[in-house]
């Protein structure tokens, strides 16, 4: 079931363009909070480092043996994902190995990722205009899952210049609707994975508390 709180039909209106605080920032950013997360750079380029490895490794997963990695259980890998998440440092590339091998090889979480792809659609955070001499509002989540799909799930190697270029969006409208889509596929993606474990609050309480993270914990209520 999509969250009431990104999926709804109550959330219309034409998105203020705005670096630091969008009106669609603002919603994903609370969403985020709600699964123990903060919409920051840091997060950002963590998410976008796994989809990248993903997409790399897709590409070749019939020329390597990647299936003799096996996965680990959703249960073990989710506190390690999420103390790595967490923590002040970048993510390591062994945090990045373990979530990719559990997209190749788990079927759960290869639906959940290809879901997650299908459900930004659906983000109503408003509309934005497009186009310099004919106008058109389109709406956010069509605009996300363009530069979603185009960057990371397809063979082809798209630029970013390629695709502000397809949206006859300027680099710095691009820039931060970029990170506003990676963020949302993110937090969506970790939202329908903790759903696959019992006690998920419990599990992310007891890295905040080990983590020293009692603002994450102040923000997401539990």
């Amino acid at each position: 079931m999509q969250n009431a709180l990104l999926f709804n039909n109550d959330f219309g209106g034409i998105d203020v363009m705005s670096e630091k605080n969008t009106k669609a920032k603002n919603v994903i950013d609370r969403f985020a909070r709600l699964n123990g997360a903060h919409f920051d750079n840091k997060t950002v380029k963590n998410i976008e480092a796994i989809l990248i490895a993903n997409k790399d490794i897709q590409a070749n997963k019939d020329y390597f043996n990647y299936s003799s990695f096996g996965s680990d259980s959703i249960e073990k890998l989710l506190p390690y994902v999420y103390k790595s998440f967490i923590s002040s440092e970048k993510i390591s590339d062994g945090v990045i190995n373990r979530m990719v091998m559990q997209i190749l090889n788990d079927k759960k979480t290869q639906d959940i990722l290809h879901e997650t792809l299908d459900s930004v659609l659906d983000f109503n955070g408003g509309e934005i205009e497009i186009g310099d001499d004919e106008k058109k509002k389109v709406p956010l989540g069509h605009v996300y899952h363009y530069i979603l799909k185009n960057l990371y799930f397809t063979d082809e190697e798209a630029t970013n210049t390629d695709i502000y270029g397809d949206l006859d969006l300027n680099q710095n409208q691009y820039s931060y609707r970029k990170k506003e889509a990676i963020m949302l596929f993110g937090i969506t993606f970790w939202h329908k994975c903790l759903n696959l474990i019992d006690n998920w609050k419990e599990m992310l309480c007891n890295v905040m508390q080990q983590e020293g993270r009692d603002d994450l914990r102040d923000d997401c209520g539990f």
